[in-house]
């Protein structure tokens, strides 16, 4: 599984190169991610790596933003699963450490600077609509990948989302 997951990620991140870097550069492994909907936000968009997820009460078919934080032009790949492993492994050849998703959401690149500079590098987001079947206390896991164009690939901190009403 882990194999997968390493090919499936460097495979995606494999097109950029050094020379898209920003100023001032990313620290390794500071992918920022964060998940906002109505009954708030969750995740560590800034900086910084906790393999603790925090969790976010969403509600069906309200939309949810997904942001994503590295240097400008990097890749990213959002995963989903249906838990946060309890403990989070380590992938070779990936910073900081796999919480389970496992599946593809979505995909993109980092295309807006941070021109206030409160943060590093540039971010993302994407706009996804919360199923309406779903069922009450679903929870799933949310991960970014990204490469930060330091030292390659790397995991944000996981988010989980449970649904709520």
């Amino acid at each position: 599984m882990q194999r997968i997951l390493t090919a499936l990620i460097l495979g995606t991140l494999a097109t950029t190169t050094a020379a898209q870097f920003d100023s001032p550069p990313i620290t390794p492994g500071k992918i920022g991610f964060s998940i906002a909907g109505a009954n708030g936000r969750a995740g560590i968009f800034c900086s910084g790596f906790a393999c603790m997820a925090p969790n976010l009460g969403i509600n069906r078919g309200e939309q949810l933003t997904f942001q994503y934080r590295t240097t400008f032009g990097a890749p990213w790949v959002l995963l989903i699963g249906l838990t946060a492993l309890p403990t989070c492994p380590t992938v070779p050849g990936i910073l900081n450490q796999w919480a389970g998703p496992l599946t593809v959401v979505a995909f993109g690149g980092i295309t807006r600077r941070d021109v206030l500079i409160r943060c590093w590098g540039g971010w993302d987001s994407t706009t996804i609509t919360v199923p309406q079947n779903l069922n009450l206390r679903d929870t799933f896991a949310f991960q970014v990948v990204a490469n930060n164009l330091t030292l390659g690939p790397a995991f944000s901190a996981p988010v989980v989302v449970t649904v709520v009403k």
